[in-house]
């Protein structure tokens, strides 16, 4: 089976402190008349508990020989700005974080933000000299007796993943909670037996409902959730003569239906000549019958 390359690196925030990090992604020469030359992408992140402080991992795919990276550690009332390099399988960070007040552009002096200096990467003593992390890989999927099982990091505003399980020659495909789906996943997850897929709402539903205008516009973006449409459109490209069975899960009791989300899903079916032997919608309070890929 084929699986996402990446890295992956920890830290860890002192209690009253949270860290997020972004990518640095330069734009292909060809595409800089339409795009800006720098975007960046919000890597994704679990979390332990350990004590007063939390223990962050963060995860890149698909990473290039040099990453660029930025940091930025919030707390109470201000933000400690970083700098970092991803490469040879060490981060590199800089001493000299620029700690910036919320109500504030900058300040010079350093006194006012003394508090933030020992903690923005205190993930130990010989890190904070260094200035390094180690990395390793998790390419490699976990065995679970005769169980293959890999995930995948999803788009979301927190930390989900995907599931790929495999058995054999069998796979189930487990996505929800993503504003979308990247082509590298994508790549990594066609034409297997059953796909479990978010659904969870239609657009005029949701656009016309009680949800105020943050929350709609939350959903619709890349890091909520997947409308009816996206993932028909998604299963279009997924689905092969090797995929049996479809369940649509997370529905939105107050921006969907079932009958809407199999309507698209039909719909769909119907353009790909796809034979499928049957297709489900999950329920929040109901157990699904007992399906053998």
């Amino acid at each position: 089976m084929d699986t996402i390359q990446g890295k992956h690196f920890s830290i860890t925030d002192p209690q009253g402190v949270n860290t997020v990090i972004y990518r640095i992604i330069e734009t292909d020469k060809s595409l800089l008349k339409e795009f800006p030359k720098y975007t960046v992408e919000r890597l994704q992140s679990s979390e332990e508990l350990r004590g007063d402080a939390k223990r962050k991992t963060f995860f890149v795919d698909e990473p290039a020989d040099e990453e660029d990276l930025v940091i930025l550690s919030f707390g109470k009332d201000r933000v400690v700005v970083n700098m970092g390099v991803l490469a040879d399988n060490k981060v590199k960070i800089s001493k000299k974080p620029m700690p910036i007040k919320f109500d504030t552009l900058y300040s010079e002096e350093e006194s006012v933000y003394k508090e933030f200096k020992p903690t923005v990467f205190s993930r130990n003593d010989e890190v904070i000299e260094k200035n390094i992390c180690d990395i390793t890989y998790f390419d490699k999927p976990y065995i679970l007796d005769d169980l293959e099982v890999s995930y995948f990091n999803l788009s979301h505003d927190s930390d989900c993943i995907g599931i790929n399980i495999k058995e054999g020659s069998k796979e189930l495909v487990y996505i929800t909670d993503t504003g979308y789906i990247n082509k590298k996943i994508l790549t990594n997850i066609v034409n297997k037996d059953m796909y479990i897929i978010e659904s969870n709402h239609d657009v005029k539903l949701l656009m016309n409902g009680k949800y105020p205008f943050f929350l709609q516009q939350r959903i619709l973006s890349d890091k909520g959730h997947l409308s009816n449409k996206d993932c028909s459109r998604y299963l279009s490209t997924l689905i092969g003569d090797k995929t049996k069975y479809i369940v649509l899960a997370h529905l939105s009791e107050e921006n969907n239906t079932p009958e809407l989300a199999s309507l698209e899903l039909d719909k769909m079916l119907e353009k790909s000549n796809v034979k499928i032997n049957k297709t489900y919608i999950a329920k929040q309070d109901e157990s699904l019958e007992t399906i053998e890929v």
